[in-house]
Order: C-alpha cells, then sequence, then structure tokens
C-alpha cells in the first residue's frame, strides 16, 4: 500500500507590493492555519493554482517567497502562473500585455517551490518546454511531477496566452501541443494505477465565455471520465466542486485572499486512488 499524500486546493493569493495590505496578510494567516491543521508526520501538498500575484510586479514576488519561507510552506507548494503573474496589469478591465520580466519572476518562483517540495517529500520533475504560438515570445511550460511512493502523478499546466486581448488573457489557452503530452500521459502504461492530479489556473468546464478556457472542450474531451483524476483550478474566486464519475474530481478553488471566512478543499491521495477528506473553514487575518 502507498503512502497517503493530502493535496489542499488554493488559489487566487494576489500578493501585493505592500506586505501590510489586507491580501498579504490573509494569505499569511490562512497559509499557518493550514500548518496547524495538518498532523506533523502527514505528508500534505498546498496546490496554488494560479494568479500568486496581483501584477506579476518584482516586489511581488519577493513578498510571495517572503511569506511561504516565513510560515515554512516553501517545501510543501506545487504552484501553477495566472493571468495576473504574467501580464503588466492581469485583470479583465485593464490589460496592458504580457510581461517578459513577470514571466521570468513567475516562473523562478514556481521553479523553486516544485523544487523544494520534491526534495522534501520525494519525487521527479520533467519539465516540457512548449512554444504555443509561433509568433509568441512565450513558451508554455508544463511541468509533471511522478511521486511513485504515492503512487501519483501531477500535471501542472500552463494554461495562459500571449495575445494583447483582454479576453484572451482572461480565458486562456491548453493548446495542442500541451494537449499532446496531457493525452500521453494519462495514456502511459507505467502510470496505471496513479492518481493524476491536473491542476490549472483558468477554468474548464464554467459557462463563462470571458474565463473559460478557448479550447475548453477539445480539453474536457481528454480527462472527463478517466479514473482516479483529480482537476484542479481557480480563477473565479468561487469553490465548488462535482464528481465525474469513476472516483474522480473536478474543483474550484476560493481565493486564499479573501475577506470572508472560506472553506478549502482537502483530498486524499493514497493508493492510486483520491478522496474527498474534508474541508477546512480558515478565517482572514484578525
Amino acid at each position: 500500500m502507498s503512502q497517503p499524500l493530502y493535496f489542499i486546493l488554493t488559489g487566487d493569493w494576489h500578493i501585493t507590493n505592500d506586505s501590510n495590505n489586507r491580501n498579504n496578510k490573509n494569505v499569511k494567516h490562512r497559509l499557518k492555519l493550514i500548518i496547524d491543521e495538518m498532523p506533523n508526520d502527514v505528508p500534505f501538498i498546498i496546490g496554488a493554482a494560479g494568479d500568486l500575484t496581483n501584477n506579476g510586479m518584482p516586489l511581488e514576488y519577493t513578498n510571495l517567497t517572503d511569506i511561504v519561507e516565513e510560515v515554512g510552506v516553501n517545501g510543501n507548494i506545487f504552484s501553477v502562473l495566472g493571468n495576473h503573474d504574467i501580464t503588466k496589469l492581469g485583470n479583465l478591465i485593464i490589460c496592458s500585455g504580457f510581461d517578459e520580466a513577470a514571466f521570468q519572476h513567475g516562473r523562478k518562483f514556481c521553479d523553486e517551490v516544485i523544487s523544494e517540495t520534491v526534495f522534501n517529500l520525494g519525487g521527479e520533475v520533467h519539465n516540457h518546454d512548449l512554444e504555443h504560438f509561433e509568433d509568441s515570445k512565450l513558451k508554455k511550460l508544463m511541468r509533471v511531477v511522478l511521486m511513485h511512493e504515492h503512487k501519483v502523478v501531477f500535471l501542472l499546466l500552463d494554461s495562459n496566452v500571449t495575445e494583447d486581448d483582454d479576453a484572451s488573457f482572461a480565458r486562456g489557452e491548453i493548446g495542442t501541443k500541451q494537449m499532446k503530452l496531457i493525452e500521453q500521459y494519462l495514456q502511459a502504461r507505467q502510470l496505471v494505477g496513479y492518481t493524476k492530479v491536473l491542476m490549472l489556473h483558468h477554468h474548464p468546464i464554467f459557462n463563462d465565455f470571458f474565463q473559460l478556457l478557448k479550447d475548453s472542450d477539445e480539453f474536457l474531451k481528454l480527462w472527463w471520465g478517466v479514473p482516479n483524476t483529480l482537476v484542479a483550478f481557480a480563477h473565479k474566486h468561487h469553490r465548488n466542486m462535482w464528481s465525474n464519475g469513476n472516483d474522480s474530481f473536478v474543483a474550484s478553488a476560493h481565493d486564499l485572499k479573501s475577506k470572508q471566512t472560506i472553506k478549502v478543499q482537502v483530498f486524499c491521495l493514497k493508493d492510486g486512488k483520491v478522496f474527498f477528506d474534508k474541508y477546512l473553514e480558515l478565517p482572514p487575518a484578525p
């Protein structure tokens, strides 16, 4: 039997330049609460499903790194980037386009926390650099983490785009090359009996044109009905969860920065299966 691994889904941290900002305080406070709730001898991963920063600024990434290191969760995080993390201003109303520096800061943060988590909990990382558009300066980076001891494979997907179009940034896209890689991992013979966790930022199923993946239909066909699969995402600041049969789940994360008390989902990954364990109720910082 494999050792159980717990996965806590979060998203939309929106860390700002101001360390005293309410967003920063709420995220830091809730990360501490998560640690307090998890037993010391239980391995766990906090999934950070994008929009880690508010505007992809260098100081925001510095504050983000300081928070996870101070709380002591830098060895318990798998993260992906969202539209706010790679653009000068990442919101739907005002978007000033893809920012190379923001993207590089975001990639560095993800590389560091994923590497530290694998060092802490075991596993192996495979990075797949993929050109999304031929004329794009952004390479899609799909990270795959194989955790054989737990019989789990994490597919950390890049759902961002680089078009200078507000709706494109908000909607996101998986892309043909990334789709083929996802399919290969889901069908790999050597991963039969493994739990598959797919984490991305943008919505794969919500019926909201302005925030739904451009290629959501094609993406859904890859994993819908695949046994023992968890598809986790954020973006809409709204927690929800569905079962798509075959002991599989689809879950969206509440925003960790929220001013309100929130509930985050905790999943248990064990023996190649995924189980919903509980909700953690997390109040804002006092």
